[in-house]
């Protein structure tokens, strides 16, 4: 089958199937990272532009707006919600396909096609979180500098233009418009075309620092502040000089999603030692030179991935580049796919048997999509079941609750949509966005009960230094206030209840586990 007619028929049979799994997980339960950003939801548009005044979120600003627009549409209920974002992605992919699609890019039309049978795209498409608009951001970068005319005199103008919109949706943007750039600049360009890049080059990266000093660094105050912990130990500069074994695999986890990560950089560095026939009206090169496969326009995301993984691992080389979790890094996603997909269809391309390549082509899709749907089907998607958790605090609303800190958003979250609960809660501390006090502070506030100044983000000086006990001791407290409470948990480790059982041992209370799913429990709390 030829690549021509192969292409629309892969992308459409992903677009259905991306489009009806979304549908269903649009109803999966909410978790604390939603419902903490949610709680920013509702705002004036220029509140976006600053950091958050809820639990320590921040965004781009115009990912924020989106978001919350889409939330206004749907009245704030979170499986609408949801649904509106899975229709703007879909939308975005549908588009970036009928571009790909009469400009006859058939290698990013597959690599599209590809990109929407990842679990990670399903999922990330259905959560109310900035992520999949940084994925989004970087797909219609690259399928807007594929399409580009580069010789045109207005090109680099208008590319940095779409760059620097893109930025106010995805922060990640700046690291992508600059290796597309520089894969332009290095291979695609030559003579004054390729001066006029790299001129323009340094007007984005001027334009991006005004726009970091102006407006980005002041957004993400409370999170390069707070967590700065996080970032510092998640660098391969930290994990290099406290771990090193462990820096091989956080780089292998940036791929992970895309499967079989080490098939595609043999292949593609195998590939790029052959060399294709002569290029054909190029009008960039003598017809008569051969160019090795690496250097044709048919491997430029390919080249421009490897830029983007060498600008990543260095800047978390040297301390500035955290890889702290997979979300954060989902824009990587698009480029490796696509260079997965140039590799497939230059084999495709050399094969002495085209139908046999074909054939292969069409496994490899079947196959992804059979994992996706496996993964959909048993719910491995879903981080905490705190809706099943709900029904059971309401079956037993007699009983006073104590939220624990990364279950209290989304109760809060629950008890807005669901006036005259009855339920009693007890033991919140505030969700308003500040600089985090000392974890000393933090002991001392919940040792002495003057929460006050205390925040819900404390979650994290207290995992951090290893203090949790104190805040299991706290709500100890109020269990003998109160004689009997529910202590309703989100995200609660081992260790953590070891410190709950310690400290229910200490006020001489038992403590039993009186409802358990996915992610969360209830502990019934019983005083004397």
């Amino acid at each position: 089958m030829r690549i021509d007619r192969l292409a629309p028929l892969a992308f459409w049979s992903s677009f259905a199937l991306f489009v009806f799994l979304g549908c269903l997980m649009t109803s999966r339960p909410l978790w604390q990272d939603e419902s903490s950003l949610l709680a920013n939801m509702g705002l004036s548009w220029g509140i976006y532009f600053g950091p958050l005044p809820f639990h320590d979120q921040a965004a781009p600003p115009l990912a924020l707006i989106v978001i919350n627009l889409l939330w206004a549409a749907g009245g704030g209920d979170v499986e609408t919600t949801r649904f509106l974002l899975l229709c703007m992605t879909a939308t975005c992919l549908a588009l970036a396909g009928h571009l790909c699609r009469i400009r006859r890019k058939h290698t990013l039309l597959f690599g599209i096609s590809l990109l929407m049978l990842l679990p990670e795209t399903v999922i990330y498409a259905t959560e109310i979180k900035h992520y999949i608009l940084e994925m989004q951001a970087c797909l219609l970068l690259i399928v807007f500098s594929a399409c580009l005319d580069l010789k045109n005199r207005a090109a680099p103008a208008l590319f940095v233009a779409a760059s620097l919109l893109a930025c106010l949706f995805s922060f990640s943007s700046m690291l992508v418009s600059g290796c597309l750039m520089a894969e332009i600049i290095l291979f695609r360009s030559y003579g004054r075309f390729r001066l006029r890049w790299i001129a323009w080059l340094g007007v984005f990266g001027a334009c991006w620092l005004a726009l970091y000093a102006l407006l980005f660094r002041e957004t993400l105050v409370y999170q390069m502040s707070n967590y700065a912990m996080v970032y510092k130990e998640s660098t391969l500069l930290s994990l290099l000089q406290q771990a090193p074994s462990e820096a091989g695999k956080k780089i292998f986890f940036l791929f992970k999603p895309i499967n079989l990560p080490l098939f595609v950089v043999i292949i593609a560095v195998a590939t790029a030692t052959l060399r294709l026939r002569k290029d054909q009206g190029t009008g960039r090169r003598p017809e008569a030179r051969s160019r090795p496969l690496f250097e044709r326009d048919e491997f430029s995301n390919s080249r421009m991935a490897m830029l983007l993984l060498s600008a990543i691992v260095l800047a978390s080389l040297a301390g500035q580049y955290p890889l702290s979790s997979q979300r954060q890094t989902l824009f990587i996603l698009v480029p490796f796919v696509m260079m997965f997909m140039e590799t497939i269809i230059a084999i495709h391309a050399t094969a002495s048997t085209r139908r046999i390549a074909a054939i292969a082509i069409i496994i490899c899709f079947s196959s992804v999509m059979i994992d996706n749907a496996r993964t959909i089907i048993r719910g491995k998607y879903i981080q905490q079941d705190t809706r099943s958790l709900y029904k059971f605090l309401l079956a037993h609303r007699q009983k006073p609750v104590v939220p624990s800190l990364l279950f209290d958003p989304t109760l809060h979250y629950y008890e807005t949509r669901n006036p005259g609960s009855g339920l009693t809660i007890l033991g919140s501390l505030s969700p308003a966005s500040a600089f985090m006090p000392s974890n000393a502070d933090v002991v001392t506030g919940l040792q002495s009960g003057n929460v006050t100044g205390l925040g819900v983000h404390i979650w994290y000086p207290l995992d951090l230094y290893g203090s949790f006990r104190t805040y299991t001791n706290w709500v100890l407290g109020i269990a003998r206030q109160k004689g009997e409470i529910l202590f309703a948990v989100a995200q609660f480790k081992p260790e953590h209840q070891e410190d709950l059982l310690r400290s229910a041992a200490l006020a001489d209370c038992s403590a039993t586990v009186a409802f358990q799913a996915r992610g969360v429990a209830a502990y019934d709390l019983k005083c004397p």
